[in-house]
């Protein structure tokens, strides 16, 4: 490799360390946030001008009385969550083997197409949301506003899915054309 190649992955490496860093950071914090919201409403500790949104619904914290809504909220903070954390760790071991100087490997175009389903999962799950709140919240307090726009983050995930794919084509190419060299090197 030439000199300008190896600054390049020296940097790269340098910024995925410092990445991975805040990628464990941000997984802690939002496991914490998210425990301790949902503790709030597992003990239905809110207080009554707490609120909370959820699709297009707004509800406070007096409305949470009822243990159908409570469920309903648990449920869809647990799923959107643990997509959310999932989509992180999986960008932090990106982060991880790049920081090693691993690039083109196997396990990252694993990690990349992983996101781009938790992606596509994600979008799915805001499709859902609104519709469930729809029907646990219709009443004349809470009329919905809107529908989430899914499509685009669904889109999103089919094209970090085809970048992953071109990866590991990439990767397949380049492994066997490093072993053809060999091959023409024990030959010469």
């Amino acid at each position: 490799m030439n000199k300008v190649t190896l600054e390049q992955i020296r940097k790269i490496q340098k910024f995925s360390g410092i990445a991975r860093t805040c990628c464990t950071l941000l997984i802690a914090l939002t496991i914490a946030m998210t425990g301790w919201l949902g503790f709030r409403l597992f003990t239905n500790t809110l207080g009554a001008t707490d609120r909370i949104t959820i699709g297009s619904y707004v509800v406070t914290g007096s409305e949470m009385h009822d243990p159908g809504i409570r469920i309903w909220f648990l449920i869809s903070l647990a799923v959107a969550m643990g997509i959310v954390v999932g989509m992180i760790y999986m960008l932090r071991g990106v982060f991880a083997n790049l920081a090693r100087g691993e690039i083109f490997t196997a396990a990252n175009v694993h990690r990349i197409y992983l996101m781009g389903v938790l992606i596509m999962c994600m979008s799915v799950w805001q499709f859902v949301v609104p519709y469930g709140s729809t029907v646990l919240l219709s009443d004349s307090t809470h009329r919905i506003r809107h529908y989430s726009y899914w499509f685009t983050p669904f889109i999103v995930g089919l094209l970090i899915i085809l970048v992953s794919w071109i990866m590991n084509v990439g990767l397949g190419v380049s492994e066997e054309a490093a072993e053809l060299k060999r091959d023409a090197d024990l030959v010469v």
